[in-house]
């Protein structure tokens, strides 16, 4: 008998553990746009931004998705034959921002490169990732203050890994 109340008691620990370390996970969001989606944690809210395509804002990060076609990139010298190498070249002269070498994100689906820069006063810390679709280049650009950079890098790359570019 006692060694079933042991079992038990053990059975019970560890069943209390696993629902406290599942309980503190972030719930997750699908955001669905034309021709975007990503999975996130809940707790974004889509706003309009006039710079880009869609924007997405929580209280600690946000994610900005600029979508530019082949055909207004021509002008440019950046075509649907042109790699993501060729567009981040592209994007980081045309913002005269130093980029970190761009690396392969895990799953093959996209490059991304990293900067910091100071807003309003404040540093931060971007990503910035690069999909190429049937008929655009994506940039999606993921930013936090630059002292949540520790916090945020992983997790920005892991929603990259969640996003589906037609």
């Amino acid at each position: 008998m006692k060694t079933m109340q042991k079992t038990m008691s053990a059975l019970l620990a560890v069943l209390l553990l696993v629902s406290a370390v599942t309980g503190c996970k972030a719930k997750e969001k699908t955001y669905e746009e034309d021709g975007f989606s990503i999975t996130m944690s809940e707790g974004f809210t889509k706003k309009d931004l006039a710079s880009v395509t869609y924007y997405y804002e929580s209280t600690d990060s946000l994610l900005t998705v600029l979508k530019e076609e082949f055909t207004l990139l021509e002008s440019v010298g950046i075509t649907k034959d042109s790699t993501l190498d060729e567009y981040i070249a592209a994007v980081e002269a045309n913002n005269q921002t130093e980029f970190s070498a761009a690396k392969d994100g895990s799953n093959g689906n996209y490059k991304y490169f990293t900067y910091t820069n100071t807003a309003n006063g404040k540093d931060f810390f971007y990503l910035g990732t690069i999909f190429k679709g049937s008929d655009a280049f994506w940039m999606c650009t993921f930013a936090c203050e630059l002292s949540k950079q520790d916090k945020f890098e992983s997790q920005f790359l892991s929603w990259a890994d969640s996003i589906v570019i037609d």
